[in-house]
């Protein structure tokens, strides 16, 4: 088993998002595709980079939240928040 090089990880790291774009020119994809075979930690990256874009683009497609609706939630979490930090405080 070769050595991990990491600094080959940052190279394909800076790549991955216009590998998702479909940006990168087809040398570059194979390129990508190679390193990513035997490299899990890039595997994972792209894994999470590619959940991530799909978790912002499905909540892009949800409706507006109304603003009173909005400070409801927003009140209701900071009550939360402080009933919590008293509770940490009284013990």
């Amino acid at each position: 088993m070769q050595d991990h090089d990491h600094q080959r990880c940052i190279e394909m790291f800076n790549r991955l998002s216009s590998y998702l774009d479909g940006e990168l020119d087809g040398l570059s994809c194979e390129e990508l595709a190679r390193h990513m075979e035997n490299c899990e930690p890039c595997r994972l990256y792209l894994q999470s980079l590619e959940a991530t874009r799909n978790a912002l683009r499905h909540l892009a497609e949800q409706p507006e939240i109304p603003a009173q609706e909005s400070e409801r939630l927003l009140k209701a979490c900071l009550e939360a928040f402080q009933a919590d930090l008293r509770t940490r405080q009284s013990r």
